[in-house]
């Protein structure tokens, strides 16, 4: 059974469940949003409203600003206590920043960290994702985004965790329809809010939870 399978398979086996959703400020959907539901938001209204699995608790311990060091430096207070079922994370915009000082290698060696915690503390499944694409003439500082997006999906693969990669598809609209990814964004390296809403749709799909059936795209 794939990574994948358990997580479906512990949705449909399980009434009462714990969510843990962590990363940075894309996650934590501040600012940017202007006052809408963020992705982590969306999914809870699907999952515990649409669906009736009410019991299944939604928390997001995303942080704006932070990286995968805050992250493990954190671990205890925005995971470990929550004692997950299902552990979700979105790294990396600032991790790549050309000002944090951080390489490839830390990075890696920490999202194998996260994941290997959260399996040995909490034996949670989990779930990695890419966050958005970003233009890269708008953004020299991250410019290496790409390559820590490529890490999340090795480290997927590597630790035989699911994975949903937001990335690949929004670089595909990003190139092939750039007035509709530009509406999907908040600046530069934000979603707005129908980014996040675009972010739930694949999340849900991809968790056979379906389509967001009473809550229309924002305008």
């Amino acid at each position: 059974m794939s990574s994948l399978e358990r997580i479906l398979a512990r949705i449909a086996a399980q009434k009462e469940a714990v969510w843990v959703f962590c990363g940075d400020s894309i996650t934590h959907g501040a600012l940017h949003t202007q006052g809408w539901r963020d992705y982590t938001q969306h999914f809870s209204e699907r999952l515990r409203y649409e669906k009736g699995l009410g019991l299944h608790i939604v928390v997001n311990t995303a942080i704006s600003g932070h990286t995968t060091r805050d992250i493990l430096a954190q671990f205890s207070a925005r995971v470990g206590r929550f004692r997950p079922d299902f552990f979700a994370l979105m790294i990396g915009m600032n991790d790549c920043a050309g000002n944090r000082g951080m390489e490839l290698p830390e990075f890696r060696a920490n999202l194998r960290r996260i994941v290997e915690r959260v399996r040995a503390e909490a034996a949670a499944e989990v779930l990695l994702q890419t966050g958005c694409a970003i233009h890269p003439e708008q953004t020299a500082l991250r410019a290496r985004y790409p390559q820590f997006m490529d890490a999340v999906r090795e480290t997927a693969a590597e630790t035989a965790t699911a994975l949903v990669d937001h990335h690949a598809d929004w670089e595909r609209v990003r190139r092939e329809n750039r007035p509709l990814f530009d509406s999907w964004m908040g600046d530069t390296i934000h979603p707005g809010p129908l980014g996040h809403w675009v972010f739930a749709a694949r999340l849900l799909r991809e968790l056979g939870l379906g389509e967001l059936e009473k809550t229309p795209p924002p305008a």
